[in-house]
């Protein structure tokens, strides 16, 4: 079967980026309450509607090659982390992005696709014994579609003598498109940004990202459940997205685990932003 290859690289991809969830936080600092999602629109052409519900998964057959449009929602906050995977003959398994979103703050990605057969998949269930969550995505047909012009890009790079880094440039706006871009050789990589308290170092976060590291259970120096942004891209693979972001101080964050066993953000790929 052709998914049950993708849903053995993901049982390496999941269980660290899960830890977002704070399942394994004894808890976390408060912030400012919300306010009103940013409106995150589409400006580049049709969309594919991902929906999912505590009990469903609805997503698009078919799509054409090109820039693809997604917009993922949820109504149920145990579920809706929908990713984009490909397996490919050699026996390894492309990760094509995807958003991390809550009920009431959708989000879109953007991807480049070419002819074949793909996966929708749920990161929320593919561990612990649930049911996995999927649907097949076969693209054929002329090519079509644009990508949307991002405001910001985001990259994941190995910087030498100090190992993986993100580097931001342009502006982060709330609700605007953003490039995310995976250039860690031999990694799989995600963004995720959290709204950060402002009293909260860069030394605190280091501490709790060595103590999460160990397994220790720390209370986080920020909400752990407010998190928007990227699901896992493979090396060299880049999507755009657009999420409810707030304005205001962010940590960007990915959860992912080296080859060690070791989380990135130990290694100090995190960084304090600003999204205006």
């Amino acid at each position: 079967m052709y998914t049950l290859h993708v849903r053995r690289r993901l049982a390496a991809t999941t269980g660290a980026l899960l830890l977002a969830t704070g399942a394994v936080l004894t808890g976390a600092s408060p912030v400012a309450a919300a306010g009103p999602a940013p409106r995150v629109e589409a400006r580049n052409g049709p969309v594919l509607e991902v929906v999912s519900t505590e009990t469903s998964l609805t997503a698009p057959a078919t799509a054409r090659p090109g820039p693809v449009t997604f917009r993922s929602s949820t109504t149920h906050e145990g579920s809706g982390w929908v990713g984009l995977a490909r397996a490919h003959e050699d026996g390894t398994t492309s990760f094509l992005g995807g958003v991390v979103n809550h009920p009431g703050r959708p989000g879109l990605f953007t991807t480049t696709l070419t002819p074949g057969e793909y996966v929708l998949f749920d990161y929320l269930y593919t561990q612990g014994g649930a049911e996995p969550r999927e649907r097949r995505l076969t693209v054929s047909g002329p090519v079509s579609g644009t990508t949307p012009k991002p405001t910001a890009t985001i990259v994941s790079r190995e910087v030498p003598g100090k190992g993986p880094r993100f580097t931001v440039t342009g502006k982060l706006r709330a609700g605007a498109p953003i490039r995310f871009t995976n250039e860690l050789p031999g990694q799989y990589n995600e963004a995720v940004l959290f709204p950060l308290p402002a009293n909260v170092t860069r030394a605190e976060l280091q501490a709790f990202f060595d103590a999460a590291d160990e397994g220790e259970p720390v209370e986080a120096p920020f909400d752990t459940s407010l998190g928007l942004g990227s699901l896992p891209l493979s090396t060299d693979r880049s999507q755009v997205f657009q999420v409810p972001l707030e304005r205001g101080r962010h940590v960007l964050v990915t959860w992912v685990r080296d080859s060690s066993g070791h989380l990135l953000a130990k290694q100090g790929q995190f960084e304090i932003v600003d999204v205006c």
